[in-house]
């Protein structure tokens, strides 16, 4: 239900309701308006899906190498979107260009979807090998954390958190902290405020 709700909220932010394409003209038939009506749904809206779906992804904790994939299979998406409109004629050029090349919200009056994921590609590709590195640093030692920080607790018994965070490298100082909000509210630690940090007593 999640992941449907965030579908179609990535599909509204294309366009705004007052410029959305319709097939609802006045100068259509009855039957012109349900031809193209059936061509959008068997020819655009998959794709439409696809590229929604991709843009949902992103929302999720990628690694690097992921994160790139996803973003060019949205973006080739995007082309082919357009592609597949413009060989259809002029009227779903239209479309294409209201729904997705002009596109407007409440924050921008007139912008294209596909660039930012462009603009977020370019960069992660210009700085791909520093990223890979940082990646590497922060999966090797976001591996077995919460073990490696009841070894060190179960040695110190009391520790003060800003202390605990030096036993480790600081990509992971978050995830540290998480793992601590979790081991005091089932109870395997206790945490008591000391001055700006907390003293950390381990339970066992």
């Amino acid at each position: 239900m999640w992941f449907l709700k965030k579908q179609k909220s990535v599909m509204r932010q294309a366009s705004s309701k007052d410029k959305r394409f319709t097939i609802n003209s006045p100068s259509k038939s009855q039957s012109d308006m349900l031809e193209q009506y059936m061509m959008i749904e068997k020819e655009i809206r998959p794709i439409e899906s696809y590229m929604a779906n991709c843009a949902v992804s992103l929302n999720a904790k990628l690694l690097l190498n992921e994160r790139i994939e996803t973003l060019q299979k949205l973006i080739d998406a995007f082309y082919s979107l357009k592609s597949k409109c413009y060989s259809l004629g002029p009227e779903y050029q239209t479309y294409f260009s209201e729904m997705w090349e002009h596109a407007h919200n409440s924050k921008d009056a007139d912008f294209c979807y596909v660039d930012r994921f462009e603009c977020e590609l370019k960069e992660l590709l210009k700085n791909k090998d520093q990223l890979s590195a940082k990646e590497s640093l922060y999966l090797s030692q976001a591996n077995n954390l919460k073990s490696k920080i009841e070894s060190v607790l179960s040695e110190s018994h009391s520790i003060l958190q800003t202390d605990l965070y030096k036993r480790f490298d600081p990509v992971v100082q978050n995830d540290i902290s998480t793992i601590l909000y979790f081991m005091a509210k089932d109870g395997t630690i206790t945490r008591t405020k000391h001055g700006r940090t907390y003293l950390i007593e381990y339970k066992g």
